[in-house]
Formats: structure tokens, C-alpha cells, sequence
């Protein structure tokens, strides 16, 4: 799992396409996640360091 030190947070990774024909499920399933207190990152660079959408921060592993 990452996590963002800075935010205290857990960060769930969204790839491109993973949400296809998921249209109107969307908002729900972001709702769900911001409500367990997690962040989504999506499309993110696959050559560098993961970043937290929130603060900027390189997140970690942690588990």
C-alpha cells in the first residue's frame, strides 16, 4: 500500500482505463474511498516517483 507521511494518508493508484464502463459508478466508488479517509492518484508517471495528489509528497511503501 502507498501512503503519504506528509497527509497521513492512504493513496489508492488509479490506472488508465481501470475505471472504464464504470461511468456512473464513478462519483459513488470516490465517495467511498474519500469517506475511508484514502486519496486516489490517478494515471500516474510510470517512470518516477509517485507523488500524493494531495500535498506533492513522494509516497511510500508501507504495510
Amino acid at each position: 500500500m502507498l501512503y503519504c507521511e506528509n497527509c497521513g494518508k492512504e493513496v489508492i493508484i488509479v490506472g488508465e482505463g481501470s475505471l472504464a464502463g464504470m461511468d456512473e459508478e464513478i462519483e459513488e466508488w470516490e465517495e467511498k474511498i474519500k469517506k475511508k479517509g484514502k486519496l486516489i492518484l490517478y494515471d500516474p508517471p510510470t517512470s518516477s516517483a509517485y507523488l500524493c495528489p494531495k500535498c506533492g509528497q513522494e509516497l511510500v511503501e508501507k504495510e
